[in-house]
């Protein structure tokens, strides 16, 4: 604008920024989604006349009076209107890097959970619930608002509809999830044969003492008669005993 009429020129500015996610798969500790977000902005800018003088040629002269206002005193400014931009990703930097997101705990939020299976809510409030998952070094920190738009979303394919993740790195992430889910149904029947093998170990340890599988000892381990006599033939075996 001219010099000469940015005197008569007043305006106000309000900005708003918009944050666009895209998520790729990542294997950290455990399987993530790696979130970045584009940053658009939207500035507005309101633009008024206001009044003022001006010299000519010596001359004061006051400006930006409308006709039907010349028998009033007060001069008032005129509202034009708005002027806006948006700026892009491109002219703000690029993209920005958030966090990442174990894949056991997006299942959980994208299904409405609060406290999904395999995860601890270490503080809670209105604005966010900070997370530790299994297996996964750092905290994770996810704001209601975030939460409340992946249950909006609701599925992976639904992610891939509107553009947070492409169609391969989408099909990747179920596979990692179906993965997951396999291994977290195979854990309990581990861990409770790890159980029994203790159990066992204990049972043999006595037997290595010269107890028997009436003794009070043995009974002590809490298992039924049949398989203590079981377990007894078995450590017979290991002893090349007849």
């Amino acid at each position: 604008m001219s010099n000469d009429f940015r005197p008569f020129i007043a305006s106000e500015c309000w900005r708003s920024f918009f944050l666009l996610p895209s998520a790729d798969y990542i294997l950290e500790e455990v399987p993530c989604l790696g979130f970045i977000f584009d940053v658009f902005a939207v500035v507005e800018t309101g633009v008024w006349l206001k009044p003022g003088q001006k010299k000519f040629n010596g001359y004061v002269f006051d400006f930006l009076w409308r006709e039907e206002k010349e028998s009033s005193s007060v001069k008032t400014q005129e509202f034009l209107g708005y002027h806006h931009l948006v700026l892009t990703p491109e002219e703000l930097g690029g993209w920005s890097f958030w966090q990442n997101i174990p894949l056991v705990l997006l299942k959980g939020l994208l299904s409405g959970e609060t406290w999904p299976g395999g995860t601890v809510i270490v503080s809670a409030s209105d604005d966010d619930v900070t997370y530790e998952v299994e297996g996964f070094a750092e905290e994770v920190e996810i704001p209601t608002q975030f939460a409340e738009y992946l249950e909006r979303i609701g599925s992976i394919d639904e992610m891939v509809g509107v553009g947070i993740m492409t169609k391969k790195v989408g099909n990747i992430v179920k596979a990692a999830l179906s993965e997951l889910e396999v291994k977290r149904k195979i854990s309990p029947a581990r861990e409770k044969g790890r159980r029994r093998d203790s159990v066992k170990e204990r049972t043999f340890h006595l037997f290595d003492e010269d107890k028997r599988p009436g003794d009070a000892e043995v009974k002590s381990l809490g298992i039924k008669p049949n398989t203590a006599y079981r377990y007894y033939q078995e450590w017979k075996k290991t002893q090349n005993h007849t």
